[in-house]
């Protein structure tokens, strides 16, 4: 399948939806919250950030009781490439909610171009990258900085064109590196029992394929 005009245009579509959606968010209005976020998230964001600006990573926090070794903590991610760009411009809280955001519309996206990759038309492609951005699952974990699992197409997605290069004929090499970034990518998110069950489906897919 080639990209049309139509394709960049709900890619388009599926990548703004969110900032939309939470307006008051994206305009720096408001921020996402809730019991994770307070206690967790945006604490280590905080940590984090400190640590950076100070050329450093977050190793060790005396700010949490007796001392921590925050970056054994995974939940920080203090090597997620998205995380780190973000603070680069916005203070924590913004960042979190804005990474959340970016998330959102990576799932959405991610799954259209699984769907469409698998041959399916367009409306539907379309309809299953909005309902998965927008599940019940997604919106529910908001405040649990989800990172990882917006990742889950896109490591099926490049699992299938892999064996669909192999199997043509053509060069397989590009999505095994791709695979492979995903993979890594999640890793580095946070959340490792998400990345776990994201691996586990990955695998099953694989053994099949």
């Amino acid at each position: 399948m080639k990209p049309n005009r139509s394709d960049f245009l709900a890619i388009a579509f599926l990548s703004v939806w969110q900032f939309i959606y939470y307006l008051p968010v994206t305009l720096g209005q408001q921020v996402f919250s809730g019991n994770d976020v307070v206690r967790l998230f945006l604490p280590l964001r905080i940590e984090l950030a400190r640590a950076l600006g100070e050329g450093r990573l977050p190793l060790w926090t005396p700010g949490v009781e007796a001392g921590f070794p925050l970056f054994a903590e995974g939940e920080v991610a203090a090597l997620y490439p998205p995380n780190l760009f973000a603070l680069l411009i916005f203070s924590p809280p913004i960042s979190l909610s804005y990474t959340i955001l970016f998330h959102l519309a990576w799932a959405s996206v991610g799954m259209y171009l699984l769907v469409r990759s698998a041959g399916m038309s367009l409306p539907s492609a379309l309809f299953a990258g909005w309902t998965f951005g927008f599940s019940g699952f997604f919106l529910a974990h908001t405040q649990h900085a989800f990172a990882v699992c917006s990742w889950l197409p896109w490591l099926v997605l490049c699992q299938h064109r892999y064996w669909r290069a192999r199997q043509s004929g053509h060069d397989a090499i590009r999505w095994f590196g791709l695979m492979s970034l995903c993979v890594g990518l999640q890793a580095l998110a946070g959340s490792p029992q998400m990345a776990l069950l994201n691996l586990g489906a990955f695998a099953w897919l694989g053994v099949f394929a």
